[in-house]
């Protein structure tokens, strides 16, 4: 009896070293392949990150069965594997799309939810996390982190009809948002595919409007011609939801009330574009465009009164050509395309705004939405430009910015502005470049002096505003002449006896313009700072040391 239970023991010892091994062997194959497949997958071999992940499922059936799946680390490599093959799958198909107009992205759509729930378990588990690349990782974590938001998203666009409005900005006409809104595309897309791209001159939709709004300081004195407020100018706030939301209400009101956003592109970004696909030709016209003469070809052939179709065919034909690029760059090049995007949001060459707070959350997580913020012990400063002249100037327009800050007895800030006009000098008032300058301060600033060459502004509207968000500053707006081969300063004075010791500068960078250096002079309690910024996105500067 004792010989027989002393074998039975030593069977179950053989049976559970056999298992043991089995398990071991198991996850040992699987998790290597595991590896191999994550690494297919971030170099874009997704043939073989597929076959691989499969081969990993495979080699990890031994284990699921011994251990009943339950084993939270062992659910979380599944996991993984199986959202590798799925993506393996999806991500080819959506690549291999060769026109945009044409894009279906139904598929995708209808498997976001449990590709959200996969990579939701994935992270929590760390497998993949020394195999994948860092931009694909930061990805998913984005993924994870706004996963109720692209749910919700998803099931929108799955389900139902959406119409966005393309707004594009001619930069060389810079206003506060960007620049001159000459042109507008509406996007439609259907259950997740898009059916249709219709381009339209700014002035054929401000014709739908008969109203009036009573125009700001600015484009009232400088723009109006006593009609008020119009689409073409209704961007002129600088802060984007507060733009989006005028430009939306002008669309509302001539019957196009679907809009579920808006996306806002400065022509300076078509320009980048247009240096990483390579020139386009016209057929029309018998003519390359590239990145060097599309601003030419732009002012020489566009127009800007309605009831004129040529600058509308030229744009649609330069947009027809670059919807077949765009599958090209996002199948041969997706992370030159990726970073030239991600880059575009920090200079705000590309804005977005939606009345849907989904999308509007996921546009403030990818830094699209441009919004004006007032933050807490900070002296917030935004410097905005407005070209007034009805000229393409800006691109000869150059500048620097000096500020200088003391709180002693009170806070003063002192800022200096040096705009140069290099643009040659041929007719009279041609070239000039007429600036509708403005300053925005924390409402507790108070004006003490403003000056254009030494000499005093004597028309300066000082107004309190409010953003679409709440935050409420203190707008200073003058007008610049600065004539060709000319440098014009501008010196505003500043105080604010209510302030407390600023720990921080928070300096706001303009849509459209350029990047600007700001020489700095700061001293605040016993610490001063000195230094020098390119002010190329939105940046605080810490005056503590």
């Amino acid at each position: 009896m004792k010989s027989s239970v002393k074998k039975w023991k030593q069977y179950c010892l053989i049976l559970f070293i056999v298992l043991f091994g089995l398990v071991a062997t198991s996850l040992t194959l699987a998790t290597h392949f595991s590896y191999k497949a994550a690494v297919y997958f971030s170099n874009q071999q997704f043939d073989q990150a597929q076959t691989t992940a499969k081969t990993a499922l495979w080699l990890i059936t031994p284990a699921r069965v011994i251990t009943g799946n339950k084993v939270h680390s062992l659910k979380s490599l599944i996991t993984g594997l199986n959202l590798i093959d799925q993506l393996s799958q999806l991500t080819p198909q959506l690549m291999n799309q060769t026109n945009l107009t044409e894009f279906n992205f139904s598929p995708l759509l209808k498997q976001m939810p449990l590709l959200i729930d996969r990579v939701n378990q994935l992270l929590s588990a760390h497998f993949f996390e020394t195999r994948l690349e860092p931009s694909i990782k930061q990805f998913l974590n984005f993924i994870r982190q706004n996963q109720a938001e692209l749910k919700k998203i998803s099931h929108q666009l799955a389900q139902q009809q959406q119409t966005w409005l393309v707004i594009f900005q001619n930069n060389n006409e810079l206003r506060a948002s960007g620049g001159f809104m000459g042109s507008y595309a509406l996007i439609t897309l259907n259950r997740g595919k898009l059916v249709n791209i219709k381009i339209e001159d700014i002035y054929d939709a401000d014709g739908q409007f008969h109203g009036f709004v009573e125009p700001p300081a600015g484009v009232k004195q400088y723009l109006s011609a006593d009609r008020g407020l119009r689409l073409p100018d209704a961007n002129w706030s600088a802060d984007f939801p507060t733009a989006a939301q005028q430009i939306l209400t002008y669309f509302a009101l001539g019957k196009r009330q679907q809009i579920q956003g808006i996306i806002a592109i400065n022509q300076s970004l078509i320009k980048q574009f247009l240096e990483l696909t390579g020139p386009i030709y016209l057929t029309d016209y018998h003519q390359q465009v590239n990145a060097n003469n599309f601003d030419q070809i732009l002012q020489s052939r566009g127009r800007f009164f309605p009831g004129d179709h040529k600058k509308k065919h030229l744009l649609t034909l330069i947009f027809d050509q670059l919807t077949f690029k765009l599958p090209q760059m996002i199948k041969n090049r997706p992370q030159e395309l990726l970073t030239m995007l991600k880059q575009a949001a920090s200079t705000k060459d590309i804005q977005a705004f939606s009345l849907n707070q989904s999308w509007q959350h996921l546009f403030r997580q990818l830094d699209l939405d441009n919004q004006l913020d007032v933050k807490p012990n900070c002296i917030n400063l935004a410097l905005i430009e407005s070209n007034v002249g009805i000229n393409k100037i800006n691109s000869s327009i150059s500048r620097e910015v000096y500020l200088k800050l003391v709180n002693q007895p009170q806070t003063q800030l002192n800022v200096t502005i040096h705009l140069t006009n290099q643009a040659p000098i041929s007719q009279p008032g041609k070239n000039e470049y007429v600036d509708y300058q403005r300053i925005l301060v924390a409402p507790t600033w108070q004006k003490k002096s403003i000056l254009i060459n030494d000499r005093p502004v004597e028309k300066i509207d000082d107004e309190l505003i409010t953003t679409a968000s709440g935050n409420r500053f203190r707008q200073l707006g003058f007008l610049v002449l600065v004539k060709p081969k000319r440098k014009t300063t501008v010196t505003i004075k500043l105080s604010n006896t209510n302030l407390a010791v600023p720990t921080r500068l928070c300096l706001f960078k303009q849509s459209g313009l350029a990047t600007t250096s700001y020489h700095l002079n700061l001293k605040t309690g016993q610490s001063k700072t000195m230094k020098l910024i390119n002010l190329d996105h939105d940046q605080e500067v810490d005056l503590t040391h």
